[in-house]
């Protein structure tokens, strides 16, 4: 009888291992670099939307990247998040590299951040962010809909290599859309990330509403 408890008890185990992410989560960043210590290990490739407030450092970046699906080293990781708000964020320097030998920068989305995390399928970046880095979201294959704060000024190139399903990028700013357009008519080098059926749609003053009707 014992024996039978004991192989029940390991196979609801395992059921919940294997039970698909479902998770929600809006997290507070008192200080950076803390974000693996805030999220219990069983829940880290478990959740799919997740909200931060707060400073972000390479620690966290390198913890957000294995939860959507890419380590520090370029492997798949179990990661199934697919949703990222980063509005609230200060990225800042410091923590650990979080792809390579690449380090966090102050407001900035640095080269490869994302690079590789294939879960992604929206990101809202943060809203103090002044740029984007080279490669930033490469090969972010399912990535459909992305919104760029208003003072960004500068998109690195290939920022968006490869993310041919994106159907609308939401931008804030007015002095970034000749940059937008030429992304999308092929006349700057990261034209290769141009979805098909994509729509450049900008939004107004304060924080996009309705980012995913």
């Amino acid at each position: 009888m014992k024996n039978l408890k004991c192989v029940i008890w390991s196979l609801k185990a395992l059921t919940r291992r294997l039970r698909p992410g479902n998770k929600s989560m809006v997290i507070r960043m008192n200080e950076a670099g803390t974000l693996p210590s805030l999220i219990a290990s069983h829940l880290k490739y478990r959740i799919v939307e997740l909200t931060l407030i707060g400073e972000l450092n390479g620690t966290d970046l390198r913890y957000i990247r294995e939860m959507s699906g890419c380590d520090a080293n370029g492997k798949e990781t179990g990661g199934c998040l697919s949703v990222l708000d980063l509005s609230g964020v200060n990225i800042v320097n410091g923590g650990n590299t979080y792809y390579g030998n690449y380090s966090a920068s102050d407001n900035k989305i640095g080269d490869y951040t994302f690079y590789k995390c294939v879960r992604l399928t929206r990101v809202i970046m943060p809203e103090n962010l002044l740029s984007v880095g080279e490669g930033a979201f490469g090969c972010c294959y399912n990535l459909s809909s992305v919104v760029i704060p208003d003072k960004v000024r500068d998109i690195g190139e290939l920022a968006f290599y490869g993310c041919e399903t994106v159907s609308a990028w939401y931008y804030e700013n007015p002095g970034l859309s000749r940059g937008i357009l030429n992304f999308f008519t092929g006349q700057g080098k990261m034209y290769a990330c141009k979805g098909q059926n994509s729509e450049i749609v900008r939004r107004g003053n304060g924080r996009p509403r309705q980012l995913y009707e």
